[in-house]
């Protein structure tokens, strides 16, 4: 979740995107999300009584920062073993392929 800071009141909340999910908004029949277009609303402040507008360098930033962290945690995750006997969890695949005396991979 992406959190940014208000400079006018202090307070820290989480952004809204753009396109509200799960809103109240239009009435669909099937099963899908609902959505609701919120567009610049969603670009201030959500505290009671502030409504000041974010401005483009804190949410340029916020948002860099929030996918620095998801490509982070992508890039640092691990590997599982795909056989059953094994399931072991590695930080890294090795690209070292054995070979038989025959030269063929094992």
């Amino acid at each position: 979740m992406t959190v940014s800071r208000c400079a006018q009141c202090g307070e820290s909340k989480p952004l809204r995107g753009v396109l509200g999910h799960g809103s109240a908004a239009g009435g669909t029949t099937s099963g899908a999300a609902k959505y609701e277009w919120l567009g610049g609303e969603s670009l201030k402040c959500d505290v009671a009584g502030c409504g000041a507008k974010h401005s483009e360098t804190r949410l340029s930033n916020t948002l860099t920062l929030a996918i620095r962290k998801q490509q982070k945690a992508y890039y640092t995750g691990g590997l599982q073993c795909d056989e059953n006997s094994c399931r072991d969890v590695r930080r890294s695949m090795s690209t070292h392929i054995s070979l038989d005396e025959a030269g063929m991979p094992l």
